[in-house]
């Protein structure tokens, strides 16, 4: 079988490793080298379809805090949905939107509704 240039500074890497007294593992063809134990490939996450429809919790809060400038704060309503996910949403537009650290965003259960600040 002839060997391919690929094939060739594959072994040649090898040997520096080695030289060098490296620990390493490598896959390469199918085939593992080395002494270090390979650790199982990563689960892969499956996301389920979302509790709403796609977009729907942006549609409710944005215009409440859309025009948010700093040193302001608004109150967003619970409506029906999950406070939960409706505090996330919120938060991850405001970290996207403005930088991280940028508004602070909590649960007011007695007036059914988020408030936020916006820092900078």
């Amino acid at each position: 079988m002839t060997q391919t240039i690929q094939d060739m500074a594959f072994e040649r890497a090898l040997r520096m490793l080695d030289a060098a007294g490296a620990q390493y593992a490598i896959v390469y063809n199918d085939q593992t080298y080395g002494t270090l134990e390979l650790a199982p490939p990563p689960k892969v996450k499956r996301r389920g379809p979302g509790l709403y429809p796609r977009g729907t919790t942006r549609a409710h809060f944005l215009p409440y805090i859309e025009a948010l400038e700093p040193g302001q704060s608004a109150q967003i309503p619970y409506a029906d949905f999950d406070v939960n996910i409706l505090q996330s949403n919120v938060s991850a537009f405001c970290s996207t939107t403005w930088g991280a650290g940028s508004a602070m965003v909590r649960q007011f259960e007695e007036e059914d509704e988020l408030h936020v600040i916006r820092f900078f």
